[in-house]
């Protein structure tokens, strides 16, 4: 491949549900060469993050004629691995555009409409917080995050009588009893990251559906992992990068794990790039890609989307 310009594009945009209600920073850096373009959104939180990296991004020199992993190797600033993944995904998409390919080619695989849960942040009252999601969607699959005290026997029992929950996120904290609740009332759901104190009660249920999210930041991290999972949540801004995210996909293949491909609040190229993903390998998961709310006017979308239908990472309508 090659390289001839490197710049970085920067901006805010408002994002429903972003932390802290403020809006969210981004930056996508944007290689240039032999007529191409690649692209890749850092997802770091912080707008002194996202700074650094577009600073890091252009102190480098264009490369020239090069190869993917000399041209996506280590930044000189901190930020790994959102800032690697950016790189790599911008390296990767001008890769196979300078090459006439795309990942549907390499893959042999043909995409298919994506299937999403939407994610919800921790509240008293889950159904409350998505009683305007499944308004518009009666049947929309919902990922909760799990407060640290959990909550009522009530509430569980509501979650349950929904039977809309396919996903408790437990962030690796709280209390085991709090895993002992989702087991029990919702016996169907996948159980993410649960906190390492509930690793015996887990280990024996038989009932137990765990899932790894914040366990696994790389794919060796699934060769010895601190649950038996029956699903993998990847995320390729956290493992450092796509073509990490695949090794993670192989992994899932070899032990027989399902997948599903997760959000980090992408708001522009990095989004589009995980449903790419998405429709070739966990089309019909609970992927957390449910599209992003700018405003709370904004209606919900039903699940699931439309084949992807747009110029990344290689493909072309």
């Amino acid at each position: 491949m090659t390289i001839e310009e490197i710049h970085v594009e920067r901006g805010e945009v408002p994002v429903v549900g972003y932390y802290e209600a403020r809006p969210r920073p981004t930056a996508s850096v944007v290689l240039v060469g032999a007529g191409r373009s690649g692209r890749g959104e850092c997802v770091a939180w912080a707008a002194e993050e996202v700074e650094a990296f577009a600073r890091a991004c252009t102190r480098r020199t264009p490369d020239g004629t090069t190869t993917v992993d000399v041209a996506s190797g280590p930044l000189p600033a901190h930020g790994e691995p959102y800032a690697r993944a950016a790189l790599e995904a911008a390296v990767v998409d001008l890769a196979l555009g300078q090459g006439a390919t795309n990942l549907f080619v390499l893959s042999g695989r043909s995409p298919r409409p994506i299937a999403f849960c939407w994610s919800l942040s921790a509240s008293p009252d889950p159904l409350v917080a998505a009683a305007p999601i499944l308004a518009a969607d009666p049947a929309a699959r919902l990922k909760l995050d799990c407060p640290e005290d959990g909550w009522p026997d009530e509430v569980w029992r509501g979650l349950a009588e929904s039977g809309r929950v396919a996903i408790v996120d437990f962030k690796r904290r709280g209390a085991p009893e709090r895993v002992a609740d989702a087991t029990r009332f919702l016996p169907g759901a996948i159980l993410e990251d649960p906190p390492l104190e509930a690793r015996g009660s887990l280990e024996g249920s038989p009932a137990a559906r765990v899932s790894l999210d914040g366990y696994a930041l790389r794919a060796v991290d699934l060769e010895q992992p601190p649950f038996r999972p029956v699903a993998i949540n990847v995320k390729a801004p956290r493992v450092g990068g796509p073509l990490e995210a695949l090794r993670c996909l192989e992994a899932c293949r070899a032990n027989g794990w399902e997948a599903y491909f997760g959000g980090m609040f992408e708001v522009g190229v990095g989004r589009e790039q995980a449903r790419v993903l998405a429709s070739l390998y966990t089309p019909s998961a609970w992927n957390d890609l449910a599209p992003v709310r700018r405003s709370p006017d904004e209606p919900y979308a039903a699940s699931p989307l439309p084949a992807p239908a747009a110029d990344f990472f290689g493909f072309a309508p």
